[in-house]
């Protein structure tokens, strides 16, 4: 059993390394400037400080979490 678990182990990872390497020989490879240049997401920063999130909001969700767990575990 374990022998037919590395066998399966092993032909996974040739198929995966086999499916990587095929991926990085027919990709194109098309740099140009737009590409190469670094991006940023979403709106400048407003404060040079950024605002602290409320630790309440912490304190509710794993009290949330915690109920939640107890009621799956008792029903």
């Amino acid at each position: 059993m374990i022998e037919t678990f590395f066998l399966f182990a092993f032909w996974v990872s040739v198929a995966v390394f086999l499916l990587y390497f095929l991926g990085i020989a027919l990709a194109p490879y098309l740099p140009n400037k737009i590409k190469n240049e670094h991006f940023e997401c979403g709106l400048p920063a407003s404060a040079s400080t950024p605002k602290k999130a409320n630790f309440g909001f912490f304190v509710y969700a794993i009290m949330f979490i915690i109920a939640d767990m107890t009621v799956l575990f008792l029903i």
